[in-house]
């Protein structure tokens, strides 16, 4: 079943007792609220989820995230880091820039008051009635260049370790031929997604870094910022994939090269990452 399909309510409903016909109206619609808003986000992941739905105003409790404050705040912080040279820009022309630097990234990170937002909307050629959306996406965006960041530097190593593995104690002849289809393809597939991404973040470093930035010509920025939405979504894909099979290769061999591992249990993660990945 699909959230918004023909019959979903109907599925929700008889299987979760969850339909907009039962229980409290108000209990029920947030339930349904929050399911739709889950379904839109690349991945469950727990800072990205948490933003989600504070924006949403849907109080969640903090302990169903498994994120520290520190840990969640170093996040913020690198993505701020992001922020700071366009809020310098916009308002370059304010004597006290310095101290509304910080102000206005708070304002865009919460992205709720658009009239303080005025100079850099104007800049970013954004309507207000959109703002609110394209910060969150541009946000996401950052979120998943920097985890990108963090990946690449074993992505190499994890995939000849991928590539190398041994398969012991292989069941079957068909087993045998479900790990030599499957594993070519993954590979094929996580390097399509690596090259994937890292285009989009160059494209991006360049739009916003070089022309925005350096050259203070928006059109390509602008451009991104109109796809920002679709930009979040993508990468995010490439990158959920890729970090889902990377950290559980290395949390069940670390970083070794050669690596012996039962057919069954090769085979079970094969298949775990085929569907992880988004071709």
């Amino acid at each position: 079943m699909y959230l918004g399909e023909r019959g979903s309510d109907a599925i929700l409903q008889e299987h979760f007792g969850l339909g907009r016909n039962s229980g409290s109206a108000e209990q029920i619609e947030r339930d349904l609220n929050l399911l739709s808003i889950i379904d839109k986000l690349p991945s469950l992941d727990p800072f990205l989820l948490r933003e989600r739905l504070i924006r949403e105003g849907l109080g969640i409790d903090d302990h169903y995230f498994r994120m520290s404050s520190n840990e969640t705040q170093k996040i913020k912080d690198d993505i701020i880091r992001e922020f700071q040279p366009l809020v310098k820009v916009a308002f370059d022309e304010r004597d006290d820039t310095k101290r509304l630097t910080q102000l206005i990234i708070n304002k865009m990170w919460l992205a709720t008051d658009m009239s303080v937002l005025g100079p850099l909307l104007k800049a970013l050629e954004l309507e207000p009635e959109n703002a609110s959306e394209v910060f969150f996406a541009w946000k996401g965006f950052v979120y998943y260049k920097l985890l990108m960041r963090r990946l690449s530097g074993n992505f190499a190593t994890f995939l000849v370790s991928l590539e190398n593995a041994q398969p012991v104690s292989i069941p079957t002849a068909k087993a045998g031929d479900e790990i030599n289809m499957l594993r070519p393809r993954i590979v094929s597939s996580l390097k399509q997604e690596y090259d994937l991404a890292t285009a989009q973040i160059e494209m991006y470093n360049h739009a916003y870094r070089h022309e925005m930035i350096r050259l203070s010509r928006p059109r390509q920025f602008t451009q991104f910022l109109g796809r920002a939405g679709y930009q979040f979504e993508r990468l995010g894909a490439s990158v959920v994939g890729i970090e889902h099979a990377q950290t559980t290769w290395r949390r069940r061999f670390g970083m070794s090269k050669t690596v012996l591992v039962s057919a069954n249990d090769l085979l079970e993660m094969l298949r775990d990452f085929d569907d992880g990945l988004p071709t």
